[in-house]
């Protein structure tokens, strides 16, 4: 993958965190701010790791047992965090 590659992908999932962000994130202050600031924090280490596995040179991303490893598992692994965090919420009584 090039340097040209990774920083396409890398805009692109900043992108779409921008507008997760907007769209949804956001949307949590209503609820709650610890809520929204537990939430975020976890989209933003999500990207942040997904970032720091783009530029490591020593992963394949090509080999898709490798890909499924470090990106999808890892990304199915913070989803899983960000639901629980739903779940487990109750909000101020």
């Amino acid at each position: 993958m090039s340097t040209q590659d990774k920083s396409e992908i890398n805009a692109e999932i900043l992108e779409h965190l921008s507008e997760m962000r907007l769209e949804f994130i956001s949307l949590l202050l209503a609820v709650d701010k610890m809520f929204y600031d537990c939430v975020l924090y976890q989209f933003d280490q999500l990207v942040d790791s997904i970032t720091n596995k783009l530029v490591d040179d020593n992963l394949n991303l090509h080999d898709e047992t490798i890909f499924e490893i470090e990106i999808e598992q890892h990304t199915s692994l913070y989803k899983i965090q960000i639901l629980k965090m739903f779940v487990d919420f109750k909000g101020k009584k």
